[in-house]
Protein backbone atom coordinates (compact mmCIF):
# COMPACT_ATOMS: atom_id res chain seq x y z
CA UNK A 1 0.00 0.00 0.00
CA UNK A 2 1.60 3.61 -1.03
CA UNK A 3 2.47 5.68 2.03
CA UNK A 4 0.74 8.80 1.95
CA UNK A 5 2.72 11.95 1.71
CA UNK A 6 1.98 14.40 4.65
CA UNK A 7 3.43 18.47 3.65
CA UNK A 8 3.96 20.16 7.37
CA UNK A 9 3.92 24.04 6.68
CA UNK A 10 4.74 24.86 9.87
CA UNK A 11 8.48 25.03 11.83
CA UNK A 12 9.06 22.32 13.95
CA UNK A 13 7.32 18.90 12.90
CA UNK A 14 8.61 16.61 16.12
CA UNK A 15 5.36 16.58 18.00
CA UNK A 16 3.14 16.15 14.68
CA UNK A 17 1.68 12.52 15.05
CA UNK A 18 0.32 11.63 11.73
CA UNK A 19 -0.11 8.73 9.60
CA UNK A 20 2.13 8.69 6.85
CA UNK A 21 5.86 10.24 5.35
CA UNK A 22 5.89 14.07 6.54
CA UNK A 23 8.08 16.05 4.34
CA UNK A 24 9.02 18.88 6.32
CA UNK A 25 8.77 22.23 4.05
CA UNK A 26 8.37 24.95 6.43
CA UNK A 27 6.94 28.20 4.68
CA UNK A 28 6.90 30.76 7.38
CA UNK A 29 10.04 32.01 9.22
CA UNK A 30 10.77 33.69 12.73
CA UNK A 31 12.67 37.47 12.51
CA UNK A 32 13.53 38.92 15.84
CA UNK A 33 12.82 42.30 16.46
CA UNK A 34 15.95 44.24 16.99
CA UNK A 35 17.40 43.94 20.87
CA UNK A 36 17.96 47.99 19.70
CA UNK A 37 13.97 48.11 19.99
CA UNK A 38 12.94 50.78 22.77
CA UNK A 39 9.89 48.47 23.06
CA UNK A 40 12.40 45.33 23.78
CA UNK A 41 15.02 47.90 25.71
CA UNK A 42 12.08 48.97 28.16
CA UNK A 43 10.30 45.89 28.21
CA UNK A 44 13.47 43.72 29.09
CA UNK A 45 14.83 45.69 31.57
CA UNK A 46 11.72 45.94 33.74
CA UNK A 47 11.63 41.83 34.23
CA UNK A 48 12.12 42.27 38.04
CA UNK A 49 8.83 44.29 38.07
CA UNK A 50 6.98 40.91 36.24
CA UNK A 51 4.95 38.64 38.66
CA UNK A 52 3.84 36.39 35.92
CA UNK A 53 5.10 35.29 32.42
CA UNK A 54 2.59 34.22 29.88
CA UNK A 55 4.04 32.03 26.97
CA UNK A 56 1.87 31.89 24.08
CA UNK A 57 4.07 29.91 21.49
CA UNK A 58 7.48 28.14 21.57
CA UNK A 59 9.44 30.35 19.26
CA UNK A 60 9.33 32.86 22.31
CA UNK A 61 11.33 30.62 24.32
CA UNK A 62 15.02 31.16 22.58
CA UNK A 63 14.16 34.43 21.70
CA UNK A 64 13.59 35.79 25.52
CA UNK A 65 16.70 34.23 26.91
CA UNK A 66 18.37 35.47 24.72
CA UNK A 67 17.55 38.66 25.22
CA UNK A 68 17.69 38.19 28.75
CA UNK A 69 21.02 37.07 29.05
CA UNK A 70 22.16 40.12 27.03
CA UNK A 71 20.12 42.28 29.97
CA UNK A 72 22.21 40.50 33.11
CA UNK A 73 19.52 38.19 33.86
CA UNK A 74 19.27 33.77 34.53
CA UNK A 75 16.86 31.19 34.07
CA UNK A 76 16.93 31.67 38.10
CA UNK A 77 15.66 35.16 37.72
CA UNK A 78 13.00 33.82 35.31
CA UNK A 79 12.03 30.87 38.13
CA UNK A 80 11.07 33.68 40.33
CA UNK A 81 8.09 34.39 37.93
CA UNK A 82 4.82 32.29 37.63
CA UNK A 83 5.08 31.17 34.36
CA UNK A 84 1.89 30.40 32.32
CA UNK A 85 2.05 28.42 28.97
CA UNK A 86 -0.52 27.91 26.46
CA UNK A 87 -0.57 24.00 25.45
CA UNK A 88 1.92 20.99 26.57
CA UNK A 89 4.15 21.76 23.68
CA UNK A 90 5.44 25.11 24.89
CA UNK A 91 5.35 23.76 28.14
CA UNK A 92 7.95 21.11 27.02
CA UNK A 93 10.04 23.51 25.35
CA UNK A 94 10.13 25.90 28.71
CA UNK A 95 10.73 22.61 30.37
CA UNK A 96 14.29 21.81 28.24
CA UNK A 97 15.61 25.46 29.32
CA UNK A 98 14.46 24.46 33.43
CA UNK A 99 11.49 26.59 33.46
CA UNK A 100 8.32 24.27 34.92
CA UNK A 101 5.27 25.97 33.96
CA UNK A 102 3.08 26.26 37.10
CA UNK A 103 0.34 26.68 34.64
CA UNK A 104 -0.89 24.88 31.66
CA UNK A 105 -4.10 25.92 29.69
CA UNK A 106 -5.58 22.73 28.05
CA UNK A 107 -7.18 24.75 25.77
CA UNK A 108 -4.14 25.87 23.67
CA UNK A 109 -5.60 30.01 22.90
CA UNK A 110 -5.46 33.01 24.67
CA UNK A 111 -9.09 32.20 25.66
CA UNK A 112 -7.63 29.22 26.88
CA UNK A 113 -5.06 31.43 28.99
CA UNK A 114 -8.08 33.56 29.84
CA UNK A 115 -10.10 30.55 31.53
CA UNK A 116 -6.95 30.15 33.65
CA UNK A 117 -6.83 33.07 34.51
CA UNK A 118 -10.23 33.43 35.92
CA UNK A 119 -9.00 31.05 38.29
CA UNK A 120 -6.31 32.82 39.96
CA UNK A 121 -6.24 36.21 42.36
CA UNK A 122 -4.45 38.91 40.69
CA UNK A 123 -4.35 41.47 42.93
CA UNK A 124 -0.87 43.09 42.82
CA UNK A 125 0.04 41.09 39.83
CA UNK A 126 2.06 42.33 37.18
CA UNK A 127 2.11 40.55 33.88
CA UNK A 128 4.72 40.21 31.10
CA UNK A 129 3.36 38.79 27.43
CA UNK A 130 6.31 38.44 24.85
CA UNK A 131 4.78 37.32 21.36
CA UNK A 132 4.61 37.56 17.75
CA UNK A 133 3.91 40.96 16.04
CA UNK A 134 0.83 38.63 14.49
CA UNK A 135 -0.54 38.10 17.91
CA UNK A 136 -4.35 38.42 18.51
CA UNK A 137 -4.96 41.05 20.99
CA UNK A 138 -7.43 38.56 23.60
CA UNK A 139 -4.89 38.96 26.36
CA UNK A 140 -4.03 42.82 26.18
CA UNK A 141 -8.12 43.04 26.16
CA UNK A 142 -8.78 41.05 28.81
CA UNK A 143 -5.67 43.31 31.13
CA UNK A 144 -7.20 46.36 30.29
CA UNK A 145 -10.88 45.36 30.64
CA UNK A 146 -9.36 43.73 34.68
CA UNK A 147 -7.39 46.85 34.81
CA UNK A 148 -4.58 44.63 35.37
CA UNK A 149 -0.70 45.63 35.25
CA UNK A 150 0.89 44.50 32.22
CA UNK A 151 3.16 44.69 29.53
CA UNK A 152 2.87 43.24 25.82
CA UNK A 153 6.13 43.01 24.37
CA UNK A 154 6.25 42.13 20.47
CA UNK A 155 9.33 40.04 20.19
CA UNK A 156 9.58 38.66 16.60
CA UNK A 157 7.75 38.87 13.13
CA UNK A 158 6.30 35.48 11.19
CA UNK A 159 7.24 35.89 7.81
CA UNK A 160 6.78 34.05 4.71
CA UNK A 161 9.80 31.72 3.97
CA UNK A 162 10.01 30.67 -0.12
CA UNK A 163 11.81 27.59 -1.06
CA UNK A 164 13.80 27.11 -3.97
CA UNK A 165 12.74 25.41 -6.04
CA UNK A 166 9.33 25.71 -4.52
CA UNK A 167 7.90 22.50 -3.83
CA UNK A 168 5.50 20.31 -6.22
CA UNK A 169 2.27 19.92 -3.89
CA UNK A 170 0.26 18.05 -6.52
CA UNK A 171 2.67 15.15 -4.98
CA UNK A 172 0.52 15.28 -1.52
CA UNK A 173 -2.26 13.87 0.21
CA UNK A 174 -2.23 15.87 3.08
CA UNK A 175 -0.80 19.50 3.95
CA UNK A 176 -0.69 20.94 7.44
CA UNK A 177 -1.37 24.33 9.06
CA UNK A 178 -0.04 25.34 12.16
CA UNK A 179 -0.72 28.62 12.53
CA UNK A 180 -2.83 31.49 10.65
CA UNK A 181 0.79 32.55 9.11
CA UNK A 182 1.53 28.82 7.44
CA UNK A 183 -2.52 29.53 5.26
CA UNK A 184 -1.38 32.88 4.78
CA UNK A 185 2.07 31.97 3.04
CA UNK A 186 0.94 29.04 1.80
CA UNK A 187 -1.59 31.44 -0.24
CA UNK A 188 1.03 33.97 -0.92
CA UNK A 189 3.41 31.30 -2.36
CA UNK A 190 1.01 29.08 -4.59
CA UNK A 191 -1.95 31.86 -4.82
CA UNK A 192 -4.51 28.91 -3.90
CA UNK A 193 -6.09 26.20 -1.46
CA UNK A 194 -5.16 22.95 -3.45
CA UNK A 195 -8.43 20.79 -3.98
CA UNK A 196 -8.70 16.84 -3.65
CA UNK A 197 -6.11 17.61 -0.60
CA UNK A 198 -6.75 17.06 2.88
CA UNK A 199 -5.97 20.29 4.43
CA UNK A 200 -5.38 19.76 8.12
CA UNK A 201 -5.11 22.87 10.61
CA UNK A 202 -3.84 22.61 14.19
CA UNK A 203 -5.54 24.11 16.61
CA UNK A 204 -9.24 26.32 17.12
CA UNK A 205 -7.54 29.59 15.71
CA UNK A 206 -5.93 28.12 12.68
CA UNK A 207 -9.09 25.81 12.01
CA UNK A 208 -11.89 28.93 12.37
CA UNK A 209 -8.95 31.02 9.96
CA UNK A 210 -9.02 28.40 7.53
CA UNK A 211 -12.67 27.53 6.97
CA UNK A 212 -12.59 31.39 6.74
CA UNK A 213 -10.51 31.37 3.79
CA UNK A 214 -12.39 28.39 2.24
CA UNK A 215 -15.86 30.46 2.42
CA UNK A 216 -14.19 33.80 0.83
CA UNK A 217 -12.54 31.21 -1.46
CA UNK A 218 -15.67 29.53 -2.20
CA UNK A 219 -17.75 32.73 -2.99
CA UNK A 220 -16.01 33.93 -5.45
Amino acid sequence: MKKRKILYTGLDPSHCKCDGEIIHIPLIKIEPVLISDPNIQKSISQFNEYTHVIITSKSVIPILGSFLTSFGFSINDWKKKLTIAVGQVTGHHLRQIGIEPEIIAQEETAEGIVKELNKLSLKNSCFFWPHSAQSRTVLSNYFEKRKIHYNACNLYHTQTAISSPLPDITIYDEIIFTSPSTIKAFLEIFGSLPQGVVLTSIGPVTKAYLENINSLLSSY
